[in-house]
């Protein structure tokens, strides 16, 4: 027993190689190196989570994932799209730098209609199109969100969500796939 603890202190005590001390140091200086890099790099790691503040679609966080597929129903964030921005932004909907969350209504080739002021995707109702929005200006109308009924075009998705007084695709139609940023997941972390 007595050996054993002395043959124990003196591996604890052994004095490490040239080699060995030439290896740590080196490890060392490479981790530091990177540390400090990190903290003084002007790159930014670009986000991964976005929380959503409106009630467009459930307020809370949401992880941005690449759009590999999409199907009617997904969140996608997508840019502001230029035919809007500038209402958008005078009213205050949106900020300069916004992204939009929206859910996916209908794909290429699907149809959506509005008649008499209601909103319908693929014959399922949605909400009904207002007029003024809560201070009393006229909502947008364009030739897609006319009375009628509409097909989404090729390499296009009409945005939609279930708030009634959301800005969606019932006041300015179909947004290019190519405006889409990232497919939304919401996490939860209480449920």
């Amino acid at each position: 027993m007595l050996g054993e603890n002395t043959e124990n202190a003196s591996r604890k005590k052994r004095a490490k190689t040239p080699k060995e001390k030439k290896r740590i140091f080196i490890v060392t200086a490479i981790i530091i190196t990177l540390f400090v890099a990190l903290i003084t790099a002007p790159v930014k790691m670009p986000p991964i989570f976005i929380f959503n503040h409106t009630e467009s679609v459930p307020t809370g966080w949401y992880i941005m994932m690449p759009v590999t597929h999409l199907e009617d129903g997904d969140i996608v964030g997508f840019d502001v799209p230029d035919e809007i921005k500038d209402l958008a932004l005078e009213r205050g909907w949106v900020k300069e730098n916004d992204i939009m969350l929206k859910k996916v209504g209908a794909m290429e080739g699907e149809t959506y209609s509005i008649n008499n002021q209601q909103f319908y995707v693929k014959d399922k109702y949605i909400g009904q199109v207002i007029a003024k929005d809560g201070q009393g200006r006229p909502m947008p109308a364009t030739e897609e969100t006319a009375t009628g009924t509409h097909t989404v075009e090729k390499g296009c998705f009409l945005p939609i969500t279930e708030h009634p007084f959301s800005f969606d695709g019932r006041y300015y139609g179909t947004i290019s796939l190519q405006k889409i940023r990232f497919r939304a997941i919401k996490i939860n972390p209480f449920s």
